[in-house]
């Protein structure tokens, strides 16, 4: 996965926890551990797995190990399964957190919301997961939900940004672009730097029709951030709102290249290269979103993608 995904999996957050469960003997711990070449550790936490003497902690500690290192390649569906595989064996809200990530980057809104509601249940929900299920929320359609969860955020962390921020984009799904534009604006006052706020507040413009004020958010976003997948992504949204397919191809493109298993990217390259008449691409594109997500086509649709 890029290091520049937006919704960041917490993996720092499975050191302790692989430490406790860790093989029992020296020369197995140096074959199952973060921080080596991510195949190695597959290697190595996977021939820990298969001993028939290993007990439910070092299970639990190589396959959290492994999980680790199936994200950094990016291989979120195997990742997901083995930190599935844990929490079966030993619940832990720490997983929860990274698992509803994974799914969120993977598209499954809905087992998402799953796990950070496990969270809230638990009397366990932060700032931060109430703002991670909001997104989840959002990400599924249901904008009241998303909106709600951001300000229970806010309420337990009134100078959230992000949480801002993101509620900004909730109002925008719902056609509210005057709330939307006043969370933006509230943001970009605390930090006139955030490339996630620049991009959505050049989107929010290119929706109400002035692309060309927001053109000047979409280019310090691009400068602040060039390497990041999403923000990318982003600004290919707001040209593609603003009806520009050539240039918003070219910025799904980018994020294409940064982030190749990117189904959104792919399906909005696709839906643009539709309008521009390039049936071929387009139809290679929306395959080869469906292959990554299945649902892509519904998800996007929510997402209000037309």
């Amino acid at each position: 996965m890029s290091k520049n995904v937006l919704l960041l999996i917490c993996l720092l957050a499975f050191s302790a926890l692989a430490a406790q469960a860790a093989p029992t003997t020296q020369e197995e711990a140096a074959v199952c551990v973060s921080g080596k070449p991510a195949k190695e550790t597959i290697a190595g936490c996977t021939k820990i797995l298969s001993l028939p003497t290993l007990d439910s902690q070092a299970h639990v500690g190589a396959l959290l190990v492994r999980g680790d290192a199936y994200s950094l390649l990016g291989d979120l569906d195997i990742a997901a399964a083995d930190y599935e595989s844990a929490q079966k064996i030993s619940y832990s809200p720490n997983v929860s957190v990274v698992l509803g990530q994974i799914y969120v980057n993977l598209g499954k809104s809905n087992q998402a919301i799953a796990e950070f509601t496990k969270i809230v249940d638990a009397g366990l929900a932060t700032a931060q997961i109430f703002n991670l299920r909001g997104g989840a929320f959002q990400n599924a359609g249901d904008f009241d939900a998303s909106i709600a969860d951001f300000n229970k955020a806010l309420l337990l962390k009134p100078d959230f940004l992000m949480a801002i921020n993101n509620r900004a984009a909730a109002y925008a799904k719902k056609g509210d672009l005057k709330a939307a534009l006043k969370d933006i604006d509230a943001v970009l006052a605390a930090d006139p730097n955030m490339p996630m706020a620049l991009a959505n507040r050049c989107g929010l413009l290119a929706k109400d029709g002035n692309l060309e004020l927001g053109r000047q958010s979409c280019d310090k976003a691009e400068r602040l951030a060039s390497d990041n997948y999403f923000i990318l992504l982003a600004i290919g949204g707001a040209y593609y709102d603003a009806s520009r397919f050539a240039e918003a191809v070219d910025y799904f493109s980018r994020s294409i290249r940064l982030m190749p298993q990117n189904p959104r990217a792919l399906y909005m390259r696709g839906m643009a290269e539709a309008k521009l008449g390039k049936a071929e691409d387009s139809n290679a594109d929306i395959m080869a979103a469906a292959q990554i997500q299945p649902d892509i086509a519904v998800f996007m649709t929510k997402s209000g993608l037309k």
